[in-house]
């Protein structure tokens, strides 16, 4: 039921938010209603290609291992998400949720889309029969490896890297944004910091330093009077020679 929601079969839920939202964008802009229109036949196949992959192939777990099912802490809100995806649409009905939301979206004018809804519609539904029957031909009719082929062109390789989505994201976003944080940390505690404790700082280790010269034992301070007595005298005795 989700499937069938997704790819917009009719009557299921995703059948008439789809359909509007081709509607209005091809009202819109026809440029971009017929990308959504294309948009709505690969949903299509990806989401057939899912469902024969997991489904309705070759089975690819070991052997002695069986999938279970899920336990009812999950399987009771899909239960409840299947039925609105089954009968969804007819919040539609009379229009009447149109209205309840008006207090909160507004109004807004509907105009008329270039061709007849009717038309958008089948043309919809043909599109994504099309991205259908695509995936059944590719997928449904041939065995899908246990391992990935490595081997492949470079839609397939730029498909499973998501269009190199995160790796453009980490190259222009993550990676400059590190990196400035990083200097601001640094510039932080050494800058702005070091203006504020550099004072105490040196006199703190002024004091250490100063610290370690007073070590309490008598024996140490008259032998640091007899040397600075010796250079005394070796001092008068070069300056008078």
């Amino acid at each position: 039921m989700g499937y069938l929601a997704i790819i917009g079969f009719p009557p299921f839920s995703g059948f008439w938010s789809k359909d509007k939202i081709i509607e209005v964008a091809l009202i819109e802009n026809p440029i971009v209603g017929i990308c959504a229109l294309l948009g709505a036949g690969i949903t299509g196949f990806y989401m057939t290609r899912l469902m024969l992959m997991t489904y309705f192939t070759q089975k690819r777990w070991e052997k002695g291992v069986h999938p279970h099912e899920s336990p009812k802490v999950m399987t009771i809100p899909l239960i409840v998400l299947a039925a609105l995806s089954v009968l969804g649409g007819l919040m539609l009905a009379s229009n009447w949720i149109v209205e309840w939301l008006s207090p909160v979206v507004g109004h807004a004018e509907h105009h008329e889309p270039p061709i007849p809804v009717i038309l958008i519609t089948l043309i919809t539904v043909a599109v994504v029969a099309v991205g259908v029957g695509l995936a059944w031909f590719l997928v449904g009719k041939q065995d899908v490896p246990r391992v990935a082929p490595a081997d492949v062109s470079f839609a397939t390789k730029a498909a499973r890297a998501d269009l190199y989505g995160d790796a453009i994201n980490d190259a222009l976003v993550v990676t400059p944004g590190k990196a400035t944080v990083t200097a601001m940390v640094g510039a932080d505690r050494t800058l702005v910091d070091g203006a504020f404790t550099g004072g105490s700082t040196i006199l703190t280790g002024t004091g250490e330093l100063l610290r370690k010269l007073q070590t309490g034992y008598v024996r140490s301070y008259a032998l640091s009077i007899f040397v600075g007595a010796v250079i005394l005298v070796l001092t008068l005795v070069a300056v008078n020679s």
